[in-house]
């Protein structure tokens, strides 16, 4: 599975991500739409990030499990 980070518009002035891990783009869209349900903000952008990303000194790998 890969890593996914779904920015999301909290107010005018702010804006939050999610991560999540998804085995393809289909499944991404589906745990999105899901955050989007629960928490009523409006998604700006859906990004694959394969190599990781960095958050303030923590780090998130690319991938996890095995690849299908």
């Amino acid at each position: 599975m890969t890593l996914w980070i779904v920015c999301c518009r909290v107010t005018e002035k702010a804006d939050t991500l999610f991560t999540l891990y998804a085995k393809d783009r289909e499944d991404a869209e589906r745990q999105a739409k899901e955050i989007l349900q629960e928490y009523g903000y409006e998604q700006l952008t859906l990004k694959e990030h394969l190599h990781g990303f960095r958050i303030v000194m923590t780090y998130l790998p690319g991938t996890i499990g095995e690849d299908v």
